[in-house]
């Protein structure tokens, strides 16, 4: 396979789940679209600290300090592709590469509405808008949220699991003051390890083997 065969089938991985899941909550997520935009979405019970928008490609691991490559991803049409922390015997590795992404100032709906009655500029200084680039890895397997690493037995099971080299929130020193003792608390340096694709609930239950009973 070559390395534009391997950033398509990247692409198609990313962009084909409705959202990456960091907790059971839907509260810390991350979403890919094929046009390459996306979302940043963090929120608690009573708080919604963070929804942004975000544009994102991926590169060859090659693309990394200056290395020369003309390969980059930004999915229009991506071809289909068959496709998480504790790793089963069964675990295979999809992909491998390198993520692009930049929060843009955009501010996408949360839940049929604009959730931040703020502008993001009067939460992150300019540097959060800074593109970045992630090491990141696609594995398909067994794989429990992150949130629910000490307690594996009673939480869900995903089938793939997208593991970044670094966060992809905006690190602690690019919030401005006010918000930063918040950002600390929910410890977005820790979040990176997000799931999808759900197999199997806590109880057991297939999710294919769901079924309405009239």
């Amino acid at each position: 396979m070559d390395a534009e065969q391997a950033l398509l089938i990247g692409a198609h991985l990313l962009c084909s789940q409705d959202q990456w899941l960091w907790d059971p909550y839907d509260g810390h997520r991350l979403i890919f679209y094929p046009d390459g935009t996306g979302e940043m979405i963090s929120r608690g019970e009573l708080v919604v600290l963070l929804v942004a928008g975000t544009e994102w490609k991926l590169l060859p691991l090659a693309g990394r300090e200056g290395e020369t490559s003309t390969s980059s991803v930004r999915p229009h049409s991506v071809p289909s592709a068959a496709p998480s922390l504790f790793p089963t015997p069964a675990t295979s590795t999809l992909f491998r590469g390198i993520l692009e992404l930049t929060v843009t100032r955009r501010r996408p709906l949360l839940y049929g509405r604009h959730a931040n009655y703020i502008s993001i500029e009067t939460l992150l200084f300019e540097t959060a808008f800074q593109t970045r680039r992630i090491d990141v890895s696609i594995d398909r397997g067994e794989f429990h949220l992150s949130w629910n690493f000490d307690r594996p037995e009673s939480s869900d099971r995903y089938r793939l699991r997208l593991t970044l080299s670094e966060s992809p929130y905006p690190p602690v020193e690019t919030w401005r003051p006010a918000e930063r003792s918040t950002v600390e608390l929910v410890k977005f340096s820790q979040m990176t390890q997000f799931c999808a694709r759900l197999s199997l609930r806590a109880g057991g239950e297939s999710e294919s083997s769901r079924c309405l009973v009239m």
